[in-house]
């Protein structure tokens, strides 16, 4: 399930990550719910074991999504205006830096492990909301 809110209605900004946003709920048992806050642009390609310093070099509060965090932004690519390709989770599958981690194809859905050094996908760093 997936849904879109927008905290104001028609009123103002009606910008995603401001006023607009999105809460995916996964699997039919033992659901996961997510709801990232992508940022608007993607960061560097890389291979995966460079990509966490990517986004933490994007912000001092961002970080990789795991796999389902990419699963809902691929659900709603049009709403982020991503860009068709591949991108990397920071979900490991095994461990260490010739292990594989999961990545998320926004061109057909998709979502397999591939090496960490094997190839460089694109990379779309979320914010990390510190709550008080």
């Amino acid at each position: 399930a997936n849904f879109i809110y927008d905290l104001n209605g028609l009123k103002g900004p009606n910008e995603f990550g401001k006023d607009i946003g999105f809460i995916t709920a996964l699997y039919p048992t033992d659901v996961v719910v997510v709801a990232p806050l992508p940022f608007a642009e993607d960061a560097e390609k890389s291979l995966h074991t460079n990509s966490s310093k990517i986004c933490q070099g994007v912000s001092d509060r961002s970080r990789m999504p795991n796999r389902d965090e990419l699963s809902a932004m691929f659900y709603n690519e049009e709403l982020l205006g991503m860009t068709t390709g591949l991108y990397w989770s920071s979900s490991i599958v095994v461990p260490g830096a010739t292990g594989s981690a999961w990545r998320q194809s926004f061109h057909v859905g998709d979502r397999y492990p591939v090496g960490r050094q094997d190839i460089e996908l694109r990379n779309r760093c979320i914010e990390t909301i510190v709550t008080k």
